[in-house]
């Protein structure tokens, strides 16, 4: 979900006659993209613990990262933030698992 701004006061500045515009959220969420890349080594790793099967491998480190960002997400749902916003959470927008020959590059 993306973070939604409206216009809440304009202000014209005298010097060249621009307006500013104050921003608010009105629904006070606020959320942060996530771009992951993954390490060679960490590749090796799981795909040693798979048996050596690429496709196992692959889908076991997205799994991995989707737990990790969702466990994350419950934890920032019910930190309060001092009233800037009531809720912070990560949306995943992009995945680079890095193998040792080439890249698989997943987005949102």
């Amino acid at each position: 979900m993306a973070t939604v701004l409206t216009a809440v006061s304009t202000t014209v500045l005298p010097s060249n006659r621009r307006s500013k515009r104050a921003l608010d959220n009105p629904n006070k969420k606020k959320s942060c993209s996530l771009y992951i890349q993954t390490d060679p080594l960490f590749w090796r790793h799981i795909r040693e613990q798979e048996g050596g099967d690429d496709a196992k491998t692959e889908e076991e480190i997205l799994s991995l990262i989707a737990q990790h960002v969702k466990a994350v997400n419950r934890i920032y749902s019910d930190t309060p933030f001092d009233g800037e916003f009531d809720q912070f959470f990560l949306k995943l927008c992009a995945i680079a698992v890095l193998e040792f020959s080439e890249t698989i590059l997943q987005k949102c």
